[in-house]
């Protein structure tokens, strides 16, 4: 088994952390190992509703494989629920490109699902959560 760091989700509302609970076991990348209602649960000073502590694999070391801006561009479009057909004729691309620009995205980050991707860019701010469909 993958080497897994425990970590913490805050969202603002209980509701929120459901859904993010859904899109991070919808995923298979990532195991939810419980929700918490707030982080007194935690055994933390402060408080919030809507907690979600998660195990994640370690991801690759990243030698210079940053994505690049038009990556990007189409990791948004991925997350807001995006077809490729939709995000070549939107950047005015070949649906080719944007399929190799996929894979590309894909072999650099180590995910492999739209549901991944999606909490990718929402972790990495990206896009937010009233972005995505």
């Amino acid at each position: 088994m993958e080497d897994r760091k425990k970590i913490i989700v805050v969202a603002p509302a209980p509701q929120d952390a459901e859904r993010l609970k859904t899109i991070l076991e919808e995923s298979g990348e990532f195991v939810v190992s419980e929700v918490l209602r707030d982080l007194s649960e935690a055994k933390s000073e402060s408080v919030a509703s809507g907690v979600v502590m998660v195990d994640i694999p370690d991801l690759p070391s990243s030698d210079g494989d940053e994505l690049s801006s038009r990556e990007k561009e189409i990791l948004v479009c991925v997350a807001k629920g995006m077809l490729n057909k939709e995000i070549a004729d939107k950047l005015c691309l070949s649906i080719y490109t944007v399929i190799t620009h996929r894979k590309n995205i894909t072999r650099k980050l180590g995910i492999k699902t739209v549901a991944g991707l999606t909490l990718y860019a929402l972790l990495n701010g990206l896009i937010d959560s009233s972005s995505v469909q």
